[in-house]
């Protein structure tokens, strides 16, 4: 017959079997669930290089910096490399920060601009509630450089003259407003602009929830 000590080690000896073996099974699991995590990035899917930015795994920095390597196509929203260069800055990389920084200032390349701007919007860190922050005093109007173009496209295959419906056709708001329009997307309880008319009203609001919110631009 067991005895009650007999009982107790058989029960330790199984606790600890368990606790092993489930140790080990977790392991691998997770192991498992990195390594398929880091495939479908290389491959360049969408969704797990956004769960690759969330994830605090910086092994997989060198498959996302791969990615954001083409400078074009990372300035199109719908691209892998788009997706690469927010998932980078989200994992602290320096360089991606900077990179998408200067983006938000490339000048005469608004469409760039405000993709960049879009990107620090996901990334929602200190740097770029910083930027928006800055650029609540920017007012500069903003030209679509095409639309240039489609205008004297237009009257070189017009002599008779006559407008052009399509140029023009898309149009930059100053960065303040775009600024804005990002900050009401990256804060939980952004402040409310029921009733606020004009620009210069929604500006001065938002500088006061900065100066009550310092932490985000320090």
């Amino acid at each position: 017959m067991l005895n009650s000590m007999n009982i107790l080690r058989i029960f330790r000896f199984t606790f600890l079997f368990l606790a092993v073996f489930v140790g080990n099974t977790s392991a691998q699991t997770e192991e498992s669930s990195t390594e398929i995590l880091k495939s479908k990035v290389q491959t360049g899917d969408y969704l797990a290089i956004e769960k690759a930015g969330d994830s605090n795994d910086f092994t997989l920095i060198p498959y996302l910096k791969q990615l954001a390597s083409n400078v074009k196509a990372r300035s199109n929203s719908n691209s892998s490399a788009f997706q690469a260069h927010i998932a980078l800055a989200k994992l602290g990389d320096k360089e991606a920060i900077r990179e998408i920084l200067a983006e938000v200032d490339a000048v005469d390349n608004p469409d760039t601009q405000d993709n960049a701007m879009k990107k620090l919007a996901s990334v929602g860190n200190n740097e770029a509630f910083q930027k928006f922050h800055q650029l609540l005093d920017d007012s500069s109007a903003r030209e679509n450089p095409q639309c240039k173009i489609d205008i004297e496209n237009f009257k070189k295959n017009h002599p008779e003259g006559g407008n052009c419906s399509l140029c023009c056709d898309v149009i930059f708001f100053p960065r303040n407003t775009t600024a804005m329009f990002f900050l009401k997307k990256m804060v939980d309880n952004p402040p409310t602009m029921k009733g606020v008319a004009g620009t210069e009203r929604a500006i001065t609001i938002w500088k006061e929830w900065f100066a009550k919110n310092k932490p985000w631009i320090q």
